[in-house]
């Protein structure tokens, strides 16, 4: 990769990662650099991309099934699946929405007979 022609005002690669990555703003004296200089542009560019193709491919890698989590809310798991299910819920705000989804569907649906 090419330096950056401004070195003494260029930011390391951690530094632009570390903005990708927490998904924060870049910080206004970074983003005036990035703004004039092309390398930290195309740096930052690969990086969300990066990032990006990840998210896309680790996504919900490590969850429950969707049929798993609607056999949990209608409580026909095991014990220990149940257990096991409930307890990732607990840590995954991803798995804690369809959870919710899917119970109030299951109220809805109660309601209606």
């Amino acid at each position: 990769m090419t330096e950056c022609t401004n070195l003494h005002n260029c930011f390391q690669n951690e530094r632009l990662m570390e903005v990708v990555l927490d998904g924060t703003p870049l910080p206004a004296n970074v983003a005036r650099h990035v703004a004039h200089c092309p390398l930290c542009q195309s740096t930052l560019a690969q990086y969300e991309e990066l990032h990006f193709k990840l998210l896309s491919r680790l996504y919900r890698s490590q969850c429950p099934s969707s049929l798993q989590l609607g056999f949990f809310c209608a409580g026909l798991l095991s014990g220990a699946e149940s257990e096991a299910i409930a307890s990732h819920v607990a840590q995954c705000p991803l798995c804690s929405l369809e959870v919710l989804q899917t119970q109030e569907f299951l109220h809805d649906v109660e309601q209606i007979r």
